[in-house]
């Protein structure tokens, strides 16, 4: 647009439909949560990846898929046990 070259044609060529979640963790805890979490989070995501973020004790889960079944499966993989408990069953 700034550059005086939109074309909303184009852009509807280019535009892809990708799945997201984000799950409140509250506090990380290795025995509770089977990611790892970093201290530079991710700025973009890769196909089918996750990054946890936010502050102590409100941290939050976020999951990029291409699907909903990928994004529940990442999920399920990294939240085990607790999958059920964030009602995700029901996507």
């Amino acid at each position: 647009m700034v550059s005086g070259d939109f074309n909303i044609d184009s852009l509807n060529e280019e535009m892809k439909d990708y799945f997201a979640l984000e799950i409140p963790i509250g506090n990380f805890n290795d025995k509770q949560f089977n990611g790892k979490k970093s201290n530079n989070p991710l700025k973009k995501f890769n196909k089918n990846s996750w990054v946890l973020h936010g502050p102590s004790n409100y941290e939050r889960l976020t999951i990029s898929a291409e699907s909903k079944a990928e994004a529940k499966k990442l999920a399920k993989k990294l939240i085990g046990k607790r999958f059920y408990e964030f009602c995700l069953d029901e996507l």
